[in-house]
């Protein structure tokens, strides 16, 4: 192999990719090409310390305990020996191998003046996972007028008289009116009627023309919004026509562009808090999905990207049903999400998952219509059905506080992998609207039948083992083949048994304080079932988790695929792999935890 050949090899390769040009080049100098047959010992307690880079082969690791840990092309080893001093295991070559030997003056001088290239080495997993965002910031003002949502105008014609207009601005409960003369368009606002109608006391039976603003100042769609600052800016306005091809077809506002600056959230929330129909609340519902992409990009943690969307999502559900339900109904019962929206986990939309809890000897016959009413304003605001049927249209999801006992009884003491399934959904419900009491009280009748049956957390516990962790024993990802080949599944692989296992343990030791798996892990590292390092390694590696399955949905929406749980490691950077590897290890260690807790393996 060529110097060239190994320069470009070497570049490409976390941490050597964080090197100067230099510094390659003088690590180069100093490096070997070196050859091992199978079985040779490459480095052990009695050989001479140095780093070595697998180019071609696989090395296992065999350590004082037993354990073995495997290598394959493009990993490393043995940093940990370099910068402790001694090596305690034996590097053994599978097959015929071709390393890349750093000597270990070498490799501790670029660990002591290069910090990023040392910290990759010094950083626990938890940091090293957590250094995986860069940031990436994309500046609002770049934005198109096309990328945010704006309101469809209302137009009438100019000859429509001044009263039958208002009374149409009324009904569709907007603030400013276009108006159609001949070829022309004029706008009347609010404040305009104030002053040429109610002060001037003007007639309500004139022509709105008669008041309209014709020298309309527009907009075109694909305009930046910085543009459109500038124009309300310079013009003292607060509000624009946004044109397509010398048409209107929306009014972009003040709230609008705030809409999509900071982190859009805070003027969602208003225009979710004002809206006074449903059709109002779809245009603000349909404008989170945006919130996400903008968090995303600017490098912000998934965790809370999904806590400022949870905000967003319970003010949506909340002011949904106060829309279709009459007030005395909802203080009777309570509107429950479940599953990642219930843990506040979810970023992109997934299948509905709602209950009502309703209060004892309530009975309302409204109740089926405002269910169904309900389910299907959320479909058309873009969350879909849930194929399982767990939404509140479906009666079994609405039921009685004494008949929610009554399940959770029988889901407890005569388990079944229904029931089962419908008990983890129920464990992470959390009360979005109503009556937040009625939760309160289930939740306890929870936690005290749970103790009360020691065999069920087992039950409970055992499909963490449905799915296989996607990493060989040779440290390659398990890929399917198939309608995803070279994909595996994110979720089956390494969310749900690190999300399932940590719902399990809240249950036994009764975290009721939270249905966050984040806030789960740190409340069990409190009352000392983990350690400070592997709790911090498993938030980590699930924020990490998240985050990639959050960008591959993404990149499939963006390349017009239905997103899902699966991701293509051929898509990854080399670091990014790197990163994953990380946190697919800390979630297999983890399912070794609730196998041994709960003896699983006997069980």
């Amino acid at each position: 192999m060529s110097t060239l050949d190994l320069r470009s090899s070497l570049s490409s390769i976390p941490p050597f990719n964080l090197l100067h040009p230099e510094e390659l080049d003088a690590l180069l100098q100093n490096a070997d090409i070196v050859y091992f047959p199978k079985n040779a010992i490459i480095q052990s307690p009695t050989t001479e310390l140095a780093y070595y880079l697998i180019v071609k082969g696989v090395v296992a690791e065999r350590g004082a305990d037993g354990g073995v840990i495997v290598y394959g092309a493009h990993e490393g080893f043995d940093a940990n020996s370099l910068l402790q001093g001694r090596c305690q295991a034996e590097f053994i070559a599978e097959e015929e191998t071709i390393c890349y030997k750093i000597p270990a003056d070498s490799f501790l001088s670029l660990v002591r003046t290069n910090a990023q290239f040392g910290n990759y080495y010094l950083q626990s997993t938890a940091q090293k996972l957590s250094s995986l965002s860069e940031h990436r910031a994309t500046s609002a003002l770049a934005m198109r007028i096309r990328d945010i949502e704006c309101a469809k105008p209302l137009i009438v014609d100019g000859s429509l008289s001044i009263y039958e207009a208002v009374r149409a601005m009324d009904e569709a409960r907007v603030m400013a009116i276009l108006v159609r003369d001949g070829e022309n368009y004029g706008i009347v606002t609010d404040s305009d009627l104030r002053r040429k109608v109610l002060l001037a006391r003007g007639n309500v039976d004139d022509p709105i023309a008669s008041i309209a603003n014709f020298r309309l100042i527009g907009i075109e769609e694909d305009d930046f919004l910085f543009n459109a600052v500038l124009l309300m800016t310079r013009h003292h306005i607060k509000r624009l026509v946004v044109m397509r091809g010398g048409e209107p077809v929306a009014v972009v506002n003040e709230m609008d562009i705030l809409g999509a600056f900071s982190n859009q959230t805070q003027f969602l929330s208003i225009k979710i808090d004002r809206a006074m129909s449903i059709e109002e609340l779809a245009v603000s519902a349909r404008a989170i999905p945006a919130v996400a992409r903008t968090l995303q990009a600017e490098g912000i943690k998934a965790r809370y990207i999904m806590r400022l969307l949870t905000e967003l999502n319970t003010k949506l559900f909340a002011k949904l049903l106060s829309l279709i339900a009459p007030a005395d109904m909802i203080a009777n019962i309570a509107l429950v999400v479940m599953g990642s929206e219930g843990r506040k986990e979810q970023i992109l939309r997934t299948d509905q998952d709602n209950a009502f809890i309703i209060r004892d000897g309530y009975d309302d016959p409204r109740l089926p219509g405002v269910a169904e009413a309900f389910v299907q304003a959320l479909e058309s605001f873009g969350y879909p059905l849930c194929d399982g049927g767990v939404m509140v249209s479906n009666s079994y999801w609405r039921a009685s506080l004494k008949e929610w006992k009554e399940r959770v009884f029988e889901m407890i003491n005569e388990p079944t992998p229904e029931r089962l399934m419908n008990f983890a959904i129920l464990a992470d419900m959390r009360c979005v609207a109503g009556d937040d009491e009625l939760v309160n009280k289930l939740r306890r009748y929870i936690t005290e039948h749970v103790k009360l049956a020691p065999k069920f957390l087992s039950h409970f516990a055992r499909p963490i083992l449905s799915f296989e962790t996607p990493l060989s024993i040779f440290r390659t990802f398990v890929l399917e083949k198939g309608a995803h080949q070279g994909e595996f599944d994110l979720k089956k692989g390494a969310i749900f048994p690190i999300v399932h296992g940590i719902r399990t343990l809240a249950l036994e030791f009764e975290i009721t304080s939270t249905n966050n798996t984040f806030g789960r892990i740190k409340e069990l590292n409190n009352q000392g079932f983990f350690d400070r390092e592997f709790a911090a390694s498993l938030i980590e590696a699930l924020e990490f988790l998240f985050a990639l399955r959050l960008r591959e949905r993404l990149w499939k929406s963006e390349h017009g695929m239905a997103p899902d749980n699966y991701v293509a490691p051929e898509r990854l950077s080399n670091f990014d792999r790197d990163l994953l590897k990380e946190a697919l290890k800390v979630a297999e260690k983890f399912k070794k935890v609730v196998v041994s807790h709960y003896r699983l393996d006997y069980f």
